[in-house]
């Protein structure tokens, strides 16, 4: 099942425009600086019973830290050559005002799943404390990641310009603020002597069967090629067989100048890394392959997701967050077909190369049909409703079909017509399983449900969807019955279906987080889901539509390594949306 926690920033949806002036000088052949000017309008006080919200014109982000005041910030994200180096980040702030409060400023959640109903209750202890909230006067963070198919170093700068005195119950704010940074560029170019698009890392049980696949590829100028994992293991070194292909995958980088990554073969093929994972009073490990893709740290350097070197990889939890400092920004666009025998991969194969060489142009991808309901009855918002009416409003050039609790349309039985007509994409908002997927009807504590054994009623043809499961559970790959037999997780199965299913699929591996509330889709599974599709333009590739998604959650929400690491695409990631005209 879903859960919904809190988290550190919050983005609103709608991005402002702000009032800035940006100059970019050069100070020496060397040294590159930013500066820009943003005016900050005065800011609006809404009550909300025995407490305040405040919001400001220019806002982009909150700062949601637990048990502290909710305060608007902006946030500003730089885009720099790769391998630059930050040499010095200063925000001042001109003009200081005053508000005295009626009420204390609405405080934020503590990180509980909403499962436990528990109410958030005050904690008059901050409202003693006289120093000003936040503390800070800004923040910034570095990594670096890929951005339209180029290796970039991301900046990130959150600024305050209101701040909070809570025992005064006092609220200041600027008129404008100045940002300033210094920075050494990066001169990176690359010494590939060979130029490739993709290489298909898989066994050699696959290698035959994925020989039409290759020339399919190539005769589409993705210039592809195979490596299997047999050779890795002799060739490249590391502490274990994940990080000898993570090896790999930087070496083809920096030296085929590869962008795409294909992993083909369930975990018992090609391993996927397990995570260490600590969340409330709980843990878990979770599977990623967001590894294998985040092989550059904020340096430019090896990131091996363990920094303190005690063999336990991706290390995170509430209290001390990113503990192995894991960079989480894709250096390549990853995507995995875990299938199990030839038969299956046979199938797929059979899909992709129909789908780009036959769907441009066709009516059906243009409808979108959008699935939900109440996630988590008797709260208020419609969770799964509310998150796919915003996609359909960024989808403009889409037919939108919801199938929605509120209206009755949705169950199997709709659901498989629907789909029978064919969509280019498929939104669902909601609780996930290993084996479906289920949401309620407004208020009602009660799950209608979309199980695998319905999937022979999907008998869409090559009407084939991309589809985004913004829930817990529909991507595992490690599941086994009675722990003998292998499991196919949903987003999976449905990719593997015969005479319909889908083309690719983007669902989480364990427990999915979500956090939707009148302020907007704050975070979480239903963040990624709307800023996948927020991402969409046409010949665009759906592992691009992903990892787009993924870089505006970590520049605008925080460094959530659950939500980041668990959501993986199953399919090609080179896979053209819409096909090849």
């Amino acid at each position: 099942m879903k859960k919904i926690f809190t988290i550190l920033i919050l983005q609103i949806l709608i991005f402002s425009t702000i009032g800035a002036i940006a100059i970019q000088t050069s100070i020496n052949s060397d040294e590159k600086v930013i500066s820009e000017s943003l005016l900050i309008s005065k800011p609006e006080i809404i009550s909300e019973n025995e407490f305040l919200s405040i919001t400001f014109k220019e806002e982009n982000s909150y700062i949601l830290e637990p048990k502290s005041p909710m305060i608007p910030i902006v946030t500003k994200v730089y885009t720099l050559p790769f391998r630059s180096k930050i040499k010095n980040v200063e925000v001042i702030y001109k003009g200081r005002n005053e508000i005295l409060l009626s009420k204390p400023i609405k405080l934020n959640e503590n990180p509980t799943p909403l499962g436990l109903n528990e109410n958030l209750e005050q904690d008059n202890e901050i409202y003693i404390n006289s120093e000003r909230f936040p503390q800070v006067e800004f923040n910034y963070r570095t990594g670096s990641g890929i951005s339209n198919n180029e290796n970039v170093l991301f900046l990130t700068v959150q600024c305050y310009p209101l701040w909070y005195n809570q025992a005064e119950n006092i609220l200041y704010y600027c008129d404008n603020l100045e940002i300033s940074i210094s920075y050494e560029e990066g001169n990176y170019k690359s010494t590939a002597s060979t130029n490739y698009d993709l290489v298909i890392i898989s066994s050699k049980t696959f290698s035959s069967t994925l020989q039409k696949f290759i020339d399919h590829k190539n005769s589409h100028g993705i210039n592809s090629y195979f490596k299997d994992v047999e050779e890795i293991y002799t060739e490249f070194s590391g502490r274990d067989k994940p990080e000898q292909i993570k090896n790999y995958i930087k070496y083809a980088h920096e030296n085929f100048n590869i962008s795409y990554v294909l992993i083909v073969g369930s975990p018992e093929y090609v391993p996927i890394r397990h995570t260490a994972i600590g969340w409330q009073h709980s843990s878990m490990d979770l599977p990623t392959d967001l590894y294998y893709s985040d092989f550059y740290d904020e340096y430019g350097d090896f990131c091996t997701w363990d920094s303190n070197d005690n063999d336990i990889f991706g290390e995170y939890n509430w209290d001390d967050g990113n503990i192995d400092d894991v960079d989480l920004y894709a250096d390549v666009y990853l995507g995995r077909i875990p299938c199990r025998n030839n038969l299956d991969l046979n199938i797929i194969i059979k899909k992709i190369i129909n789908y780009e060489n036959n769907a441009y142009g066709s009516d059906w991808f243009n409808r979108i049909l959008l699935l939900g309901g109440d996630t988590f009855p008797n709260h208020g918002i419609i969770e799964g409703e509310y998150v796919t009416s915003l996609i359909a409003e960024e989808m403009t050039d889409f037919n939108p079909v919801f199938l929605w609790t509120s209206e009755n349309t949705f169950n199997p039985i709709n659901i498989n017509s629907e789909a029978r007509k064919g969509a280019g994409f498929i939104s669902y908002s909601g609780h996930g399983y290993i084996h479906g997927f289920g949401t309620s009807p407004p208020n009602v504590e009660r799950r209608i449900e979309y199980f695998t054994w319905y999937l022979p009623g999907m008998s869409n043809g090559n009407k084939l969807p991309i589809i985004f499961f913004d829930a817990c559970d529909t991507a595992t790959l490690d599941h086994k019955i009675l722990n003998i037999v292998k499991f196919p997780g949903f987003a999976y199965s449905i990719v593997k279906k015969p005479f319909g299913g889908a083309i690719a699929s983007i669902g989480a591996t364990r427990v999915a987080f979500t956090d939707v509330d009148w302020h907007g889709v704050n975070g979480g599974a239903g963040y990624l889901n709307l800023h996948f599709f927020m991402n969409y333009e046409e010949g665009i590739t759906v592992s691009e539509m992903l990892v787009k998604s993924q870089n505006d959650y970590i520049n605008y929400v925080f460094e959530d390594c659950i939500t980041l690491e668990e959501f993986i695409l199953i399919g090609d990631p080179s896979l053209k949306t819409g096909g090849y005209p």
